[in-house]
């Protein structure tokens, strides 16, 4: 059977749409020109959401589709100039219930760190795999809030893609990358009931690749 991509474009649109809605967003799709009170050079969105002072433009990433992450870090640093203002990238597969996490902020710098420090002292009393989660947990924290605090508007996106985009922007060296795809795996495997003999290898790998970035990315304590 073939598929419109036209009309499954469409849809995903309405179905995020919707989801924001539901939210008690105001939702515009494809918004125009003069929905934005500033000047965007051409850009033009999917959608425009908007809520008690809050305007998300939102890029839907299909798959396939190249995607120059130069260009929207531009829009994005330009765009949050503009108080209350944000640009976000969604994917495309995302379904209702995953888009409504888009409208959540994410977690505070002092609350990483605090995740952090229990991820240490878990460690420190033998719970091994306590510590590995918590520490995953601080390290998908930690890139989403750097992402954020760079204009580098991929902080909602799968973690995987979320990666793969610092990486690429020079956010993370390649030595970081491997470690955490490698914890990634290790995660994957724990989280979906499999036994995962690396844990404790990993677990200490993964603490000095959390205690890094918290020490190169200590600017971002100051942000919300």
């Amino acid at each position: 059977m073939n598929t419109n991509p036209i009309n499954s474009e469409s849809s995903n649109l309405t179905e995020l749409a919707r989801s924001y809605e539901e939210k008690g967003f105001a939702v515009k799709v494809l918004p125009a020109p003069g929905d934005i009170p500033f000047d965007l050079g051409g850009y033009r969105p999917d959608l425009l959401a908007e809520k008690d002072g809050q305007h998300l433009l939102i890029e839907v990433k299909r798959a396939g589709t190249p995607l120059s992450v130069d260009r929207l870090q531009s829009l994005a640093e330009t765009v949050r100039q503009h108080q209350g203002w944000q640009l976000l990238l969604v994917p495309a597969n995302e379904g209702p219930g995953q888009s409504l996490r888009t409208t959540s902020p994410l977690v505070s710098w002092p609350a990483t760190t605090e995740r952090a420090r229990r991820a240490s002292a878990l460690l420190a009393s033998g719970e091994t795999e306590a510590a590995f989660l918590m520490l995953w947990v601080t390290l998908e924290a930690l890139l989403r809030r750097h992402a954020e605090q760079i204009a580098l508007p991929v902080d909602r996106q799968p973690t995987s893609a979320l990666l793969n985009y610092l990486y690429s922007q020079g956010e993370l060296t390649f030595e970081q990358f491997q470690l955490a795809l490698m914890a990634q795996q290790v995660r994957n495997q724990l989280v979906h009931g499999f036994e995962a003999t690396e844990v404790p290898a990993v677990t200490q790998s993964l603490h000095r690749l959390v205690s890094e970035l918290l020490s190169e990315w200590a600017y971002t304590q100051n942000a919300a």
